[in-house]
């Protein structure tokens, strides 16, 4: 009897024969569907249909802004996973909004997660610096809802702010970085090293617990968090400098991958960032301070089983290459701005009508929302070039990880990114779509519904 495997285009995992038309990977995750019947038990070799072979399936996801009630970005998903976005109206002149949003597949552990953007600002001056040399490189109070904190390359951005923000923390890592500040903090006087040693375990768990309360904070766990391997990706950040800031912006990228234990299960996950950074300067002569404007973005993360995530993060790069951000969002983003630029000014008018000595503090204003309004342009502009950003850095990558193919989509104004390596698509013309590299399967054949076959796109 001939023997036919059954296998996920995806991750090459073998499916069992008895499975139905459509089913889950139980290794990836990705959506499959059935091109021809497994063979028949007991039959002889010429029963065995050539045509076992399955195919990738997936859908149209789309965010829609609950404010505003527009489309904000649309990506493409296995079809039978799980999809929920949102976007975080901040009440911020520099980031008016955030976008986080997470597809997982519901029968195991694989997800795609987008973290929220953690934007900064910092001011160069003799006070910063002297501070900056004591190993404090941060202020406790925000300016316009945005951190102030030093500037820093994207892994450490990954290490310092991702992994303790939105995963858990480094237990040999947190250790190195406390005995390092009370060194610099009190190197001359062993007597207040000791004392600080023994008060910073009480600031720090204080500090948690307060983090804990925060209104509309990101639910993240609280777990003990294992690097397995670190990954700088200079191909994602030159893929940001195709923009026209005349030199201004500078910006790093990297990849880490981190390993847990949450619920009983064991993870591994990649994290993926970009520090995006604008200079601009304040005052003349002696005088002169420099402000900059930076941003950690583009916190991508993929999680699977222990021992699967290299081929789970094939399709997941997959999806990330699909996103699209919907202009029109973008428009409201600035209409916002323009809007709370507009509600300040008139505060400030109603200021200086009431008490003449308020002037002063208010003539900075116009030159401030200026700077201000640059970065925001910086950083919404990187929604816009995700899609290039994450297309060079399959390239930086340890893993093999697959490309897209485009196809032109009869129902779209613009084509398609499916994953690539097969040689047909079709879609239902609802958002779902159907790869394979047979020539004679036919999707309407099968089912109810009617699918259109695709031409790739040149």
């Amino acid at each position: 009897m001939a023997i036919v495997v059954d296998g996920c285009p995806q991750c090459g995992a073998s499916v069992p024969p008895t499975a139905g038309t459509r089913i889950s990977c139980a290794y990836c995750g990705s959506s499959l569907i059935r091109l021809g019947m497994p063979p028949v038990d007991g039959g002889p070799d010429d029963e065995a249909d050539p045509l076992n072979q399955w195919g990738v399936r997936m859908r149209r996801a789309v965010c829609v802004d609950g404010k505003y009630g527009v489309p904000v970005f649309e990506w493409l998903i296995p079809a039978d996973w799980g999809f929920r976005g949102q976007v975080w109206w901040r009440g911020s002149l520099t980031v008016p909004a955030t976008v986080v949003f997470r597809a997982w597949n519901p029968e195991g552990s694989e997800q795609i997660e987008c973290l929220p953007t953690i934007s900064n600002i910092w001011t160069t001056s003799p006070m910063t610096s002297a501070m900056a040399k004591l190993g404090w490189t941060t202020r406790p109070f925000p300016l316009d809802g945005v951190e102030q904190r030093m500037p820093m390359g994207a892994l450490d951005c990954l290490r310092e702010l991702v992994v303790p923000r939105y995963r858990g923390h480094f237990p040999q890592l947190q250790g190195q970085r406390r005995d390092e500040l009370i060194s610099r903090a009190f190197g001359k006087d062993p007597n207040l090293q000791q004392w600080a040693r023994q008060v910073t375990p009480y600031v720090e768990r204080a500090r948690d617990y307060l983090k804990s309360l925060k209104p509309g904070a990101y639910p993240s766990p609280n777990v003990e968090v294992h690097v397995v391997e670190e990954e700088r990706l200079p191909g994602l950040a030159q893929s940001l400098h195709g923009r026209e800031d005349n030199g201004a912006t500078t910006s790093d990228g990297a990849r880490m991958r981190i390993r847990y234990e949450l619920d009983g299960q064991r993870y591994e996950e990649d994290l993926f960032c970009v520090a995006s950074a604008l200079t601009t300067y304040l005052g003349i002569g002696r005088r002169t301070q420099e402000r900059t404007f930076w941003v950690a973005e583009a916190l991508y993360a993929f999680r699977a089983a222990m021992g699967r995530l290299d081929t789970v993060g094939a399709s997941c790069m997959a999806s990330v290459k699909s996103f699209r951000m919907n202009p029109q969002f973008l428009e409201v983003c600035q209409m916002e701005r323009q809007r709370i630029v507009a509600e300040r000014r008139a505060f400030a008018q109603v200021m200086t009508q009431m008490a003449a000595s308020q002037r002063r503090s208010f003539q900075g204003l116009g030159d401030l929302s200026a700077d201000i309004s640059s970065t925001s342009d910086m950083i919404m502009d990187g929604y816009a070039t995700r899609s290039e950003a994450f297309d060079r850095m399959g390239q930086g990558m340890s893993e093999a990880i697959r490309g897209v193919d485009t196809w032109a989509d009869p129902s779209l104004d613009h084509g398609v990114e499916l994953p690539g390596g097969f040689d047909h698509a079709w879609t239902n013309g609802l958002g779902e779509y159907i790869v394979a590299d047979d020539a004679l399967f036919d999707p309407n054949i099968q089912g109810s519904q009617s699918w259109q076959h695709l031409q790739r796109q040149t």
